[in-house]
């Protein structure tokens, strides 16, 4: 009886801890993004995944509990998966790095990955999920097709693939990379306008270059004994692509609707960003 009333005081605890928050306006927002520790060059390690991302020109990231605020930041939720998250200086899209250390994943089965079957599962998700959407006032999105349907990279250890989806203010690109490590993989996900995908060359690329694991954690390291994640590639793409389509679909809609408010933060702060990272050295 004593755990019940402590579980249901807890439970009450919750509302009152929330509402006590401040709301954040968005120019809080956007000072907050500015004033983030942005890398402008060099390496970016990422100790959770024993892996590093070489940033090219043009890009820069935070990475760790900084990349977790950001995301909070502009969809209201933290995803505690997040490595870190890359930015393109000039376009403003940015890549979203995730790592699940599920353990090592074969890749044996992946003749039983079904391209049709996968995208049908996800068009159902996103309709549905577009229930919630009407409900909230939230523009809703439509799944219309494959851009490049899913293609297990067996020389780099990446499985990747894009979708079209239309919204009521234009069609989107959803690009996936997963990259196969020892001990898990790493997620990449890039959301961006679908006239900015055609013109190339795409972030996602650009990052799938930059990002490697750290000697040891790559795929190719796997030794019996290590941890196994218990099913294979082909149960991975399903899930990545339709148990959580509902949040990459959320993503995609909350990047278009605060694309204004992410380009007007970080164009605000351009020129602060150029001083800081490309000015030349003074006199």
């Amino acid at each position: 009886m004593k755990a019940l009333l402590a579980a249901i005081a807890l439970l009450c605890a919750v509302p009152v801890a929330l509402a006590d928050q401040p709301v954040m306006t968005d120019q809080q927002k956007r000072d907050e993004i500015r004033a983030m520790p942005w890398v402008s060059k060099g390496i970016v390690a990422l100790a959770t995944s024993k892996s590093s991302i070489a940033l090219p020109a043009s890009y820069v990231a935070i990475s760790g509990a900084d990349a977790r605020r950001f995301d909070h930041l502009i969809n209201a939720e933290e995803d505690p998966d997040i490595e870190a998250v890359v930015v393109n200086n000039d376009s403003f899209n940015f890549v979203m790095f995730e790592y699940l250390a599920e353990g090592y994943v074969s890749t044996d089965d992946w003749n039983e990955v079904d391209a049709g079957k996968m995208l049908e599962q996800i068009r159902d998700a996103t309709e549905e999920a577009n229930a919630a959407r009407r409900q909230q006032n939230i523009g809703e999105l439509h799944v219309t097709g494959w851009l490049k349907e899913p293609v297990l990279d067996r020389k780099t250890n990446v499985v990747f693939w894009v979708l079209n989806v239309h919204s009521a203010d234009g069609d989107l690109v959803n690009a996936v990379a997963l990259r196969l490590g020892r001990y898990g993989y790493e997620k990449m996900i890039w959301v961006a306008d679908a006239a900015a995908y055609k013109k190339g060359p795409d972030d996602q690329t650009a990052m799938l270059q930059a990002h490697k694991f750290d000697a040891g954690a790559t795929y190719a390291d796997h030794i019996s004994g290590d941890k196994l994640a218990g099913y294979g590639i082909a149960s991975l793409v399903a899930l990545a692509a339709g148990a959580k389509v509902a949040q990459a679909a959320g993503l995609l809609i909350l990047v278009k609707k605060f694309g204004i408010f992410i380009l007007a933060a970080l164009a605000g702060a351009a020129a602060w960003v150029r001083r800081k990272f490309r000015r030349k050295p003074e006199a």
